[in-house]
């Protein structure tokens, strides 16, 4: 018996209905790279609250997400826009009101959390960081000792939703990167209840059956749901697509500075903007998206 496959091609706002206040979820990329900026403004018009959000490194999608209020905790080992703000502004300032948690961690803590998540361990241990403050920094790192050997003791980090970013995605959720991949394997295999991914084209499952070696997210780490949004990590880079926009990080940056000027920023590009479309042109349109392509070249 043959078992016809279902296509999982959605809407954005179908895509993002699944995500439910308080969960835990995963964003793909670093600082300025691979970032779901689209899927995280429909977040942003759908209202869900008092998410834990986890990813590699954070940046602007995800101090976003802490700006119009959607995040009640962090999970990364790095917050911060490169040179533009060394320090995400929203982050910081609601870090430092009290208003947001932060689990600081180093990468091999990252990659320990998430992977016991998927294995279904208790905790998993590493000598990263003994010696150090890490464990004062964050109390659920303990410091332990198995048979002489000092141990930093990590605990799981279970996601309940990824929002991922791919460059090229068939209808069935097979997912290529024609850049970098940071965390997006590990983050797709410890997501409990549904993978969703932007893509920057729907292809073909035949092209994926070209070289299934480069297909990166496939088989049972596939994405459940599937968004086709073109410039979709627009104001950072999709690799080998467009370039960050640094003119848009620049104003987002100084946006940023302050709630009152944030929320002009929110009115403008995120609740103004009903579609990709609405936001393509409001960044710019045609002219701005061909300067951010052709500098690729």
């Amino acid at each position: 018996m043959v078992v016809e496959r279902k296509e999982r091609i959605v809407s954005i706002e179908e895509a993002v209905s699944v995500i439910k206040d308080g969960d835990v979820v995963g964003l793909s990329g670093s600082v300025l790279f691979n970032q779901p900026a689209a899927l995280a403004r429909a977040v942003i018009q759908k209202g869900v609250k008092d998410l834990t959000l986890v990813m590699l490194t954070g940046g602007l999608v995800s101090d976003m997400l802490i700006g119009a209020g959607c995040v009640k905790k962090v999970v990364s080992t790095y917050m911060g826009i490169q040179d533009y703000a060394p320090i995400c502004p929203n982050f910081q300032r609601a870090y430092m009101e009290g208003n947001l948690a932060y689990w600081e961690c180093d990468f091999q803590h990252f990659h320990c959390t998430i992977k016991g998540a998927q294995w279904g361990m208790p905790y998993l241990l590493t000598k990263a960081g003994i010696g150090t403050d890490i464990c004062r920094i964050n109390p659920d790192l303990e410091e332990v000792e198995v048979d002489g050997t000092k141990w930093i003791k990590v605990p799981p980090t279970p996601i309940d939703v990824s929002l991922i970013y791919a460059s090229k995605v068939d209808p069935y959720g097979n997912c290529i990167y024609e850049g970098s991949v940071f965390a997006e394997f590990i983050l797709a295999n410890a997501t409990k209840r549904a993978i969703i991914v932007q893509a920057e084209e729907i292809v073909p499952n035949e092209y994926m059956r070209r070289d299934p070696r480069v297909v990166i997210l496939g088989g049972p780490t596939r994405a459940d749901y599937v968004v086709d949004v073109p410039y979709g990590a627009h104001p950072d880079e999709g690799p080998k697509y467009y370039a960050h926009d640094s003119e848009h990080v620049k104003e987002y940056v100084k946006a940023a500075k302050s709630p009152e000027t944030f929320k002009e920023y929110l009115d403008k590009y995120v609740y103004g903007c009903k579609t990709q479309a609405e936001y393509l042109e409001a960044i710019g349109g045609i002219t701005r998206l061909l300067t951010l392509r052709q500098s690729m070249i």
